[in-house]
């Protein structure tokens, strides 16, 4: 068969399917104004459903949120909430934000509201009792390190009361080295003396006091000693002194700086909050009559263009028989 048959043969099927439809247009139009307006006539019969959300933004502290997104959205979608407001209630998160948007779907639009409220407050309350706890145990952080700064301020202070009285007896054993010294220059003075005597005349009596003399002088040298071994025991336990208050001093920046920190913290607790109010949808989602008998019209064309085909067939089957 030539190209030319094939292109007549298309041209003869596609004229006889356009007379089928000019024959049974009455059937067709017919079949799809009644399925049209069965779709209609069901769509305006079914209940009106409108939607209620609301909007929370969900609180956190630096170590997170208050309640993890996933567990939240588990809660409501499980249905925690749908057998005690009588409406069914579910959750859904914005990505990658911290908002949750809370629907409800129902005949009802007053009672999904005031059950949307209600869920609301409930969970505002579960996160402000969390961030409350979590409040406290800050601030009680920041008390026990409030305390510790006070109690190494005490020892501060009272490390320098020691080193207060402390250099106080080095001034003092200084007065006493002073006073011993004269006190040994005045016995040096006399052993010269009495040895100055012992060569003209050697009596006992001054030989007892040339030798009593030369021991009050040994041992004044000795307490000069002693005296300058004191003071430098002292200018070392004033060195350590001053590094236990280096020390200290340090230890009370890094807690002041934990202080800060947990402060810091603090002011960046950010509670739960409704971000968006409950709102009711001013017109009904379901049913929507436009999108059915839409759908319908389509679905009653195709119906009656194939009982047209059909019927045409069956006729002509018939008529091959007879």
């Amino acid at each position: 068969m030539s190209k030319s048959q094939y292109q007549d043969q298309d041209e003869i099927n596609l004229a006889n399917y356009v007379k089928v439809i000019f024959k049974r247009w009455k059937s067709i139009f017919l079949i799809f104004v009644t399925v049209v307006l069965a779709g209609f006539l069901f769509t305006i019969t079914q209940p009106k459903i409108y939607r209620t959300n609301t909007i929370l933004e969900l609180g956190q502290t630096e170590k997170g949120l208050l309640e993890s997104i996933d567990q939240l959205i588990g809660k409501i979608n499980n249905g925690i909430f749908n057998g005690k407001y009588g409406v069914i209630i579910r959750a859904e998160n914005f990505q990658n934000t911290s908002l949750i948007n809370i629907i409800s779907e129902s005949q009802d639009p007053e009672k999904s509201k005031n059950a949307l409220e209600e869920v609301s407050l409930i969970i505002l309350k579960e996160h402000e009792q969390k961030s409350e706890i979590q409040k406290q145990l800050i601030q009680n952080d920041i008390l026990k390190l409030e305390n510790k700064t006070s109690l190494i301020d005490e020892n501060i202070q009272t490390t320098k009361s020691k080193i207060f009285f402390s250099k106080d007896d080095i001034i003092r054993m200084n007065n006493k080295i002073n006073h011993a010294k004269e006190e040994q220059k005045n016995l040096q003075d006399k052993v010269v003396s009495l040895e100055q005597v012992l060569i003209y005349n050697q009596d006992p009596g001054t030989q007892f006091a040339l030798f009593d003399t030369k021991e009050k002088l040994e041992n004044k040298k000795q307490e000069i000693e002693d005296l300058y071994l004191s003071i430098n025991a002292l200018e070392s336990i004033i060195k350590d002194f001053d590094i236990q208050i280096s020390n200290m001093q340090d230890d009370n920046y890094d807690l002041e700086i934990e202080i800060n920190n947990l402060n810091k913290s603090l002011e960046n607790i950010q509670k739960t909050k409704i971000a968006k109010p409950v709102a009711v949808s001013p017109y009904p989602i379901k049913p929507r009559p436009l999108l059915n008998t839409a759908i319908a019209g389509i679905l009653g064309l195709f119906i009656g263009v194939f009982l047209a085909f059909t019927r045409e067939w069956w006729k002509e089957n018939m008529k091959n028989e007879s």
